[in-house]
């Protein structure tokens, strides 16, 4: 029996975040943490509001978070002077030197990944996946149906 594309996707995706998993730990984080990093290191100060748009996560999943990463030094939050309710978040410099870290992680997985197909191969792989993220998203449904 042939394989769903659904199936393989699932596995690929559980076997890349056990990977990831380990890795991750040895720097220090929880997966998604990285992903919040990330974001904060390009958009500093942003609100915990705006990382629950850009993750898609719960509030509180978001607030616990951002607590853990607050509380291992990863990030700072200071208070709007405006608005006492209100919270910024920057990167500490311990989060900065991770997320090089993580920068640095995510290079080699692309170097190991890069090593299973020729350019030709690559450049196919990544037209089907963004046709397929697209699809999900609801862009260009007419066009493919």
């Amino acid at each position: 029996m042939e394989e769903k594309i659904e199936d393989i996707f699932k596995e690929i995706i559980l076997r890349n975040f056990q990977k990831n998993y380990v890795k991750l730990k040895e720097i220090g984080l929880y997966p998604g943490q990285e992903m919040i990093l990330e974001y904060l290191v390009n958009y500093e100060g942003v609100t915990q509001s705006e990382l629950v748009s850009f993750t898609k996560r719960s509030a509180a999943t978001i607030a616990k978070m951002v607590q853990r990463m607050q509380e291992k030094g990863y990030l700072t939050r200071l208070i709007e002077p405006s608005d006492k309710r209100m919270h910024h978040l920057y990167v500490t410099q311990k989060g900065k030197e991770t997320y090089a870290k993580i920068v640095a992680l995510q290079k080699q997985n692309d170097k190991e990944y890069a090593t299973l197909f020729s350019e030709k191969e690559k450049e196919q792989i990544r037209t089907f996946l963004v046709r397929i993220r697209d699809y999900l998203k609801g862009e260009n449904n007419e066009k493919n149906n």
